[in-house]
């Protein structure tokens, strides 16, 4: 299944488009919603879409030009430019492994966090099993190798349960989850190619030329075709918090 009809953030468009219009449920009309590392925007797009104000931030601008015309704030996840308590959600998609503090990255989310809001939070997901698993390994090994290296959250490892623990820290209950995965056809070429290109996956000053040529030397050596498309499954979920009632 090839999915001719396009994808967003690696999901078929229909898949997509209902997984974030659950996702915009959670907020609705209500604003501002802080989209945080917020990148090129493919998702805040998709909220505005639904009808939620969102505010893009990131202190780097790669906006394309789905989300140009939605509001954006050069600024940090660590020192949000917000007062206590206006805001009336957070969006945190893949990008608390790559702030400097994600501890305290959320808890500037709960700061700004109006009675009511939500905070969303996405940790993403990667292949662990099959070839595109294998391919991603041997890149990042090979890199790994010649002192490139992969982002860490410094500190404690980011996983789901340190985020509930971290989330229960600061006054919320238990996450509600909204989920979603669906099977695409992806070459092993596309995955190296959105490997080397990430400016997430990889630690700041990352040669890119050189991934690109370690990419390159793994895909000739393969036994098949690495333009042949593959299964892929890929899902996506969002762990939705509300702050508890005081007392």
């Amino acid at each position: 299944m090839r999915h001719h009809g396009g994808m967003i953030m690696g999901l078929p468009t229909g898949v997509a488009q209902e997984f974030y219009g659950r996702l915009a449920a959670v907020w609705g009309d209500r604003g501002p919603v802080l989209d945080i590392g917020s990148g090129s925007g493919v998702v805040a797009a998709e909220l505005h879409r639904h009808g939620v104000p969102v505010v893009q931030l990131d202190p780097v601008d790669n906006r394309g030009d789905a989300a140009g015309k939605i509001p954006y704030l050069h600024a940090d996840g660590c020192a949000l430019p917000f007062r206590r308590g206006s805001c009336a959600g957070v969006h945190l998609a893949r990008v608390l492994a790559h702030v400097p503090d994600w501890r305290r990255a959320t808890a500037e989310a709960v700061r700004v966090l109006a009675p009511g809001g939500a905070i969303a939070v996405d940790l993403g997901d990667r292949p662990r099993s099959g070839p595109h698993a294998a391919l991603t390994g041997d890149l990042v090994r090979l890199a790994a190798e010649l002192g490139l290296r992969e982002s860490q959250p410094p500190g404690d490892p980011l996983h789901d349960r340190a985020v509930d623990g971290r989330m229960g820290e600061l006054g919320c209950g238990d996450p509600e989850l909204i989920e979603t995965g669906a099977t695409v056809e992806v070459s092993l070429r596309e995955t190296a190619d959105g490997l080397v290109r990430s400016r997430y996956r990889w630690a700041p000053g990352t040669d890119h030329g050189l991934l690109a040529k370690l990419a390159d030397q793994l895909l000739a050596g393969l036994e098949t075709d690495p333009d042949a498309p593959v299964p892929l499954r890929r899902s996506a979920r969002y762990r939705v918090y509300r702050m508890l009632p005081a007392g």
